[in-house]
C-alpha cells in the first residue's frame, strides 16, 4: 500500500498510552473514539492495523470498540465473547449443549463458553493421530502407503485409514496421550475399545483442549513433515467444509471435523459435531474449537458451529472463498500475456504480468513479485514471511482468484487493486483510474514507480530500500519485501513458455479466455501433461511438474513433486483443464465415490467391458471389491488404495502407435501415454463421463 509520510508513535509513548487507557477503563471514564489498536508484544504495535490495510496510526481509522465484551487482538481480528456466548446459548436448547474456546499461540485464552463440557471426539481426534504418526516418523521418509492412508484419514476422514494409522503406532495409546500432553490437553480421555468403527471415536474431548491443541498444532509436527501435514489439514473434502470453514476466518485455515450419531441414552445423542481450526492474521496465530452434543443431525450441528464462530470472531484478513464455478476465467486483458520468467510456481497470468511490467521499465521481475506477495500476505506473516510455503500459497491464491482483474479489496486509506495504489499516486504516474484493478496495468504502474524512484536492474539491491520504504513507510515492510525478493531470485526460473503454454484454453460464454470444460480440453491437457510413452520412470515432464504445483498442491506434496500416482494425475488434469476444480486430489476410492455422488456432473457407467463403450475424455476408475446391487447401486470397493486400484483418462486413438490412454502409476512412473487395458484381475472399471 502506498501512503504519505507522517510521524510514528514511539514505543515508550504507546505503552504509556496503553496504561492510561486501561486506567480510564477501570475508572469507567467515557472515552472519545480513540481508534488505536494496542497489542503488547505485537510487531505491528506502532501501526494501525485494519486487516493489514493501514500502516500508520490515524484517529480516523481502525475503529475498535471500547466495550469490554469486544476486544481487538491487535492483528485486525475482533473477538466478541458476548456475541459468541449469545449464539451458543440460543443454540443450547433441550438436550443440545454447545461449548467453545479460543486461544492464541502463546497459550492465552481469549474467549470461552462451556468449554470444559465433555463430548465424544469422533473424527476430530484424527488430527491427534496425524501428529502422533508424524512424530514417530520424525525426519524419516513417509512410505507411499503411509502418505495415502494419512491423506485419506484427514482429507476424507476415512475410518479404516485412521485405524491403519493407529495400528502402525509403536504404542498407540502412549503416542496419542503424548500428543495431548504436549498440547496441554488436560481434559482428554483416550478410549480405544468402545467404538467398533473408528478406534478413538469414543475418546472424550473438550472445546478447551482442542482450541489449545489447534493453536499450536503447526509447532507439534516434525519440521520435515510440517508442510505435508498442514497441506492435508487445509484440503478437507467438500463434505467436511461446512460449519466452521464457512465462518469467514482469516488467513489459511487448518481444520478437522468430527461427527457421529449416538444411540439413545448415550451422551450426545442423537448426534455430536465437533470442529476445530487454526487460523492466522497478520502474524498472530489462533486456535478455535466448538463442540455440539445432542443436536438432531450433522447439518444442524454444523449450522450451530458456523453461527457461533461467525459471532465470536470478525475482522482480520478474510480467507477468500474458492470459486465453485467451472468457468475459471482470467478475464480480458490477460489472455495474451507472454509467459513469465519467474519461478514456475508463480502461476500465469501473474508470472507474465510481473515479467512484462518489469521489462517495460528495466526493473527486476522478482521485485514486483515480492511487492505483490507482501501486499497480499502470501507468506502468511506480514513482518516475517514464510517463504517455504510460497509454492502452496501461490497455488491456493490462483484457485481462489480466478479473475485477476476484479475482487481486489480497498483499504481504509483508499488503496486499491493488486498492488494497493492510492488513487492520487496512480494518476500521478499517468494511469487511467478505471484500470486500477487491472493486473497488467497495475504491475506496469508498480514497475514504473520503482523506475521513477531509482530501483532498476542496474542499481544495487541495497539502493532499492528507498523505493520500498516510500511504498509503505515501515522498516519491517522493507525487510519483508527484500526477503521475498531474495527467495524468488534464488529459485530456478520457469522453462521458456512456462505452464501457460501447456494448458489448453478456449473462449467462454462471455467472450473472455478461460479453461475449457469440454472433454476435448481434458484430452488435450492429459496429452500435454504426459510423456509420449511410459518409459520415463517417475520423472514428470516439465508441464506436469508445473501443473502439479499450480493445480494440485496436495498431490504435489503427497508424491514429492513427481506425480507418480494415477489418482493424482487424473485430478491434476481435471483441475488444470477447468473441467472440475473440486475433483478429489488423489485416492481412487474417494474419486469413484465422488463421481457417483455427483450425478449432476457425471454420467457413471459400470462395468466397462470394451473400449467401444468409451469416449475421449472419459475417466476410468477401478477399485478392488467394487460391486453393483440388483437395484443398480454401485458399491465402491475399499481395496483401491495402492495396488488395489487404478484410474486413467481415455484419449481415443492417438496415431499409429495405438496409444489411447494417459495415466501414472503409484511409485513406478509419472504420467505417460499408453494403451487402455480393461481386463484386470483386480476387478472391473467404472466409466465417469463429464456431462
Amino acid at each position: 500500500m502506498l501512503v504519505t509520510s507522517r510521524g510514528r508513535w514511539g514505543l515508550p509513548f504507546s505503552r504509556l498510552l496503553q496504561m492510561i487507557l486501561l486506567i480510564l477503563l477501570a475508572l469507567g471514564v467515557g472515552l472519545l473514539p480513540l481508534q488505536r489498536v494496542l497489542a503488547s508484544g505485537d510487531p505491528y504495535d506502532t501501526y494501525c492495523i485494519d486487516g493489514g490495510d493501514c500502516a500508520f496510526y490515524d484517529p480516523t481509522e481502525c475503529p475498535v470498540s471500547a466495550d469490554a465484551a469486544s476486544a481487538s487482538t491487535g492483528a485486525g481480528v475482533t473477538v466478541d465473547n458476548q456475541a459468541g456466548q449469545k449464539a451458543a446459548q440460543q443454540a443450547s436448547s433441550g438436550n443440545t449443549k454447545v461449548g467453545y474456546a479460543l486461544y492464541d499461540s502463546t497459550g492465552k485464552k481469549l474467549a470461552s463458553y462451556n468449554d470444559t463440557s465433555e463430548n465424544y471426539g469422533a473424527s476430530i481426534t484424527k488430527s491427534m493421530l496425524l501428529v502422533a504418526y508424524l512424530k514417530q516418523i520424525g525426519s524419516g521418509s513417509l512410505s507411499s502407503e503411509a502418505k495415502n492412508e494419512l491423506t485419506n484419514m484427514i482429507e476424507n476422514s476415512d475410518n479404516p485409514a485412521a485405524n491403519w494409522v493407529y495400528s502402525h503406532l509403536t504404542n498407540g495409546s502412549s503416542a496419542v496421550n503424548g500428543v495431548a500432553s504436549a498440547a496441554g490437553m488436560s481434559g482428554f480421555q483416550l478410549n480405544n475399545s468402545s467404538d467398533p468403527v473408528y478406534v478413538l471415536g469414543q475418546s472424550k474431548i473438550t472445546a478447551n483442549d482442542f482450541a489449545q491443541f489447534f493453536s499450536k498444532i503447526d509447532t507439534l509436527f516434525p519440521p520435515e513433515q510440517k508442510d505435508f501435514a498442514l497441506n492435508l489439514l487445509s484440503h478437507l473434502s467438500a463434505a467436511d467444509q461446512n460449519g466452521l470453514l464457512q465462518a469467514g476466518l482469516p488467513g489459511t485455515v487448518y481444520s478437522k471435523e468430527g461427527w457421529k450419531s449416538e444411540s439413545v441414552g448415550l451422551e450426545g445423542a442423537p448426534y455430536i459435531v465437533n470442529q476445530a481450526a487454526q487460523f492466522s492474521s497478520n502474524g498472530t496465530t489462533y486456535g478455535v474449537a466448538v463442540t455440539v452434543g445432542g443436536t438432531s443431525d450433522r447439518d444442524s450441528g454444523e449450522t450451530i458451529v458456523k453461527a457461533v464462530v461467525s459471532a465470536l470472531i470478525s475482522g482480520g484478513q478474510p480467507a477468500p472463498t474458492a470459486s465453485t464455478s467451472t468457468s475459471c476465467c482470467a478475464g480480458s486483458g490477460t489472455e495474451n500475456i507472454p509467459a513469465g520468467t519467474l519461478p514456475s510456481f508463480i502461476p500465469e497470468p501473474y508470472n507474465g504480468a510481473f515479467t512484462q511490467g518489469a521489462n517495460n521499465h528495466n526493473v527486476a521481475p522478482a521485485l514486483l513479485a515480492a511487492l505483490f506477495s507482501e501486499e497480499n500476505n502470501l507468506g502468511n506473516n506480514g513482518t516475517n514471511p514464510d517463504t517455504s510455503i510460497l509454492a502452496k500459497t501461490w497455488a491456493d491464491f490462483a484457485k481462489q482468484h480466478p479473475n485477476p482483474n476484479s475482487g481486489w479489496g480497498t483499504s481504509s486509506k483508499g488503496a486499491q487493486g493488486p498492488f494497493q495504489f492510492e488513487p492520487s499516486t496512480w494518476t500521478s504516474l499517468g494511469y487511467d483510474l478505471s484500470k486500477i484493478n487491472d493486473l497488467v496495468t497495475s504491475a506496469d504502474a508498480a514497475a514504473k514507480y520503482a523506475q521513477t524512484d531509482g530501483a532498476t536492474k542496474n542499481t544495487p539491491e541495497s539502493s532499492w530500500k528507498t523505493f520500498i520504504f516510500s511504498y509503505n513507510h515501515a522498516d519491517w515492510y522493507v525487510t519483508a519485501v527484500l526477503k521475498y525478493y531474495d527467495y524468488y531470485n534464488s529459485q530456478p526460473g520457469a522453462t521458456p513458455g512456462g505452464a501457460s503454454d501447456t494448458i489448453i484454453t478456449g473462449p467462454s460464454s462471455d467472450g473472455s479466455t478461460c479453461s475449457s470444460t469440454s472433454n476435448g480440453s481434458i484430452v488435450q491437457n492429459a496429452i500435454n501433461l504426459s510423456w509420449p510413452d511410459e518409459s520415463h520412470g517417475t520423472t514428470p515432464n516439465a508441464a506436469y511438474a508445473a501443473a502439479l504445483r499450480q493445480y494440485n498442491d496436495s498431490g504435489y506434496s503427497q508424491t514429492g513433486g513427481l506425480g507418480d500416482d494415477c489418482g493424482v494425475f487424473v485430478a491434476t488434469v481435471m483441475h488444470a483443464s477447468g473441467a472440475d476444480p473440486n475433483y478429489p486430489d488423489s485416492y481412487t476410492v474417494a474419486q469413484a465415490q465422488y463421481v457417483i455422488d455427483h450425478p449432476d456432473k457425471y454420467q457413471v457407467i459400470y462395468p466397462a467391458t470394451s473400449t467401444s463403450q468409451l469416449q475421449p475424455g472419459d475417466i476410468l476408475i477401478l477399485n478392488q471389491g467394487t460391486t453393483k446391487s440388483p437395484d443398480g447401486t454401485i458399491n465402491v470397493g475399499q481395496g483401491g488404495g495402492g495396488a488395489g486400484g487404478h484410474t486413467f483418462i481415455y484419449l481415443g486413438s492417438q496415431g499409429s502407435n495405438g496409444y489411447n490412454e494417459a495415466s501414472a502409476s503409484l511409485g513406478s512412473r509419472s504420467a505417460g501415454l499408453g494403451t487402455a487395458q480393461l481386463n484386470d484381475s483386480r476387478g472391473q472399471y467404472l466409466i465417469a463421463r463429464l456431462k
